[in-house]
């Protein structure tokens, strides 16, 4: 029997009677120079492993940006907020209030000093500043203030927090009704980084290496749990409902408070992204598209973004941090008000379906609002990768192929999901972040292992059945790329370990080990023989030495029984 299928995609059914193939830390590449069905045409390579980089806080690396430019990395691990250069060294730059949960980072050049002054009646008594009456201009936190008429201000007084009527300055004193001058507001300039964790936000100048929590004051509410850039505006959500909001124009400060509200529907905004320059407001069950405008009132400062007519779209998002770049398109877990599960990408205002029934069936009943996903690109093949935390698995989709593979973890006993939390690209390499530890990796796909820890890699065919008459297995030959043992330790003699299934994938053989090829073997042939009969026959095939193990195809001969 010529190649019967051997190598695929992962999809095992809701019956493993119809389907129980499975493909993990394997991808499927297409040899688009070879016509379809013959040998050869689909090959399994093995995926990437990694390599250690940096050892930050023994915590969680929640979020990563390669910042404008490609001279600085953000990472947040734990608590902590580095800045790495290409030499890879880390300087830790900040604190955030939060430890765990995934935090969302952008960034903006700050190309301007806004100045204001505001002339006003007020008092101050402790660190209280009450304001009676505005005069001119507007006041905002960071100002320094002076008494023009009245009682003095001590020196170098700056207002520290509030809105309204009502402030907060830096050093307590108490002065009775005057006329006050606010003058010195100042933004950051240049290469800013934007960090938002669900409870504050956050900014780290990358010119001055100042890092600031933002003030309750800024803008019109404090926390946030994503963020992205467009036409030099940063924008963010708000918590909980269905708000967003936008900084001033080329800054990190949110002083005139312009927000909108993603009102089509009645259920909550859960996400933002911005694509093609068009900011889509993922709710949990609808989403709809906003587009910049510009102020439109003249003479009133308004928020630049109005709704794209036409654009709402009847799907939501399940978890917010599944939402990530894929292609010239986006991918998420979405949901709405008929279910959820499915993973699809916008093309354009259109949703479409990428992931399978086997994918989805994995996902079935299980809480799936942490899931959290990015996307990386080697040799050609771009992958969204999500990983669904509390289920404990992460699936692959190859943009290239449209296949989906698991890319797991594997401890010694079992499958776990897959050791990265984010990545960015950096330094012309991709880097990943680990869920645990700290670690930041290298994506290699000349490395065979997990920063040392052992890969196992595994290939379940389709069932094998012939009008489930009997059938007689007399040599299965696999064909992987030989002569890739190592030179020394493990890997020296490559093998691999082949068992079956006689009843469709219910029960499983013991292991049948044979080798791939060691150093420089390059005629080996990797053949089991004498493998029985069956009505319904799977073979599946699994790798743990750190070899470059590609399977191409493979070869079956066998011969129907008579009954």
């Amino acid at each position: 029997m010529a190649d019967f299928g051997f190598v695929g995609p992962s999809y095992e059914a809701a019956s493993i009677y119809q389907e129980a193939q499975e493909c993990i830390n394997f991808y499927p590449e297409i040899d688009p120079l070879k016509p379809p069905g013959s040998r050869g045409v689909v090959a399994l390579y093995p995926t990437p492993g990694l390599t250690s980089i940096l050892q930050l806080d023994n915590a969680p690396v929640r979020g990563m940006r390669t910042l404008s430019g490609g001279n600085v990395l953000i990472a947040v691990v734990g608590s902590s907020v580095y800045s790495i250069n290409k030499s890879y060294v880390a300087t830790k730059v900040g604190t955030l209030t939060t430890s765990t949960g995934p935090v969302s980072i952008t960034d903006n050049i700050l190309q301007s000093t806004t100045t204001s002054e505001c002339d006003f009646v007020g008092s101050i008594s402790g660190t209280t500043l009450t304001v009676t009456s505005i005069n001119t201009g507007t006041l905002k936190v960071g100002q320094t203030i002076q008494v023009i008429t009245g009682s003095g201000i001590i020196a170098g007084t700056t207002i520290t927090g509030g809105s309204l009527l009502s402030w907060t300055v830096s050093t307590s004193q108490t002065v009775p009704s005057s006329t006050i001058l606010a003058t010195g507001y100042t933004s950051f300039v240049g290469l800013t980084a934007y960090m938002v964790d669900g409870s504050n936000r956050y900014v780290f100048n990358v010119p001055s290496s100042t890092f600031q929590q933002l003030p309750s004051s800024d803008g019109p509410w404090t926390g946030a749990n994503v963020c992205d850039v467009v036409d030099n505006y940063i924008i963010y959500n708000q918590p909980g409902t269905q708000n967003w909001a936008a900084t001033d124009l080329y800054s990190c400060l949110s002083t005139n408070a312009y927000y909108g509200t993603k009102d089509g529907s009645p259920d909550p905004l859960v996400s933002l992204i911005v694509d093609h320059r068009q900011v889509f407001l993922l709710g949990e069950f609808t989403s709809e598209m906003w587009t910049d405008v510009g102020n439109i009132i003249t003479g009133i400062i308004s928020f630049p973004f109005q709704r794209v007519p036409g654009t709402s779209l009847q799907h939501g998002v399940a978890a917010p941090f599944s939402v990530a770049r894929f292609g010239e398109q986006f991918a998420f877990v979405s949901q709405d008000y008929r279910g959820q599960n499915i993973i699809g990408v916008m093309q354009g205002y259109s949703f479409k379906r990428i992931s399978t029934h086997a994918v989805e069936q994995t996902l079935m009943n299980q809480y799936i609002a942490d899931a959290i996903a990015y996307t990386y690109q080697l040799d050609g093949h771009e992958f969204y990768v999500v990983t669904f935390p509390t289920i404990n698995i992460t699936w692959a989709f190859d943009l290239a192929s449209e296949m989906w593979h698991k890319w797991l973890s594997w401890d010694g006993m079992q499958f776990n999901r897959h050791r990265s939390n984010c990545g960015a690209l950096f330094n012309n390499v991709y880097l990943v972040g680990d869920y645990q530890n700290g670690q930041i990796y290298q994506l290699d796909n000349s490395v065979y292992t997990e920063a040392g820890n052992t890969i196992r890699r595994l290939r379940r065919c389709p069932h094998l059945v012939t009008d489930l008459q009997r059938q007689y297995f007399a040599e299965l030959q696999i064909q992987f790329q030989p002569g890739v043992g190592l030179e020394t330790g493990q890997g020296q003699n490559p093998q691999a370990m082949l068992r079956w299934s006689n009843d469709g994938g219910s029960t499983y053989s013991n292991e049948h080990w044979c080798t791939i090829g060691a150093v420089g073997k390059y005629k080996n042939r990797a053949i089991w023989r004498r493998l029985g009969q069956a009505r319904d026959r799977i073979f599946e095939v699994s790798i743990t030495d750190p070899v470059k193990a590609v399977i191409v195809s493979a070869n079956l001969k066998a011969e129907g029984g008579e009954n």
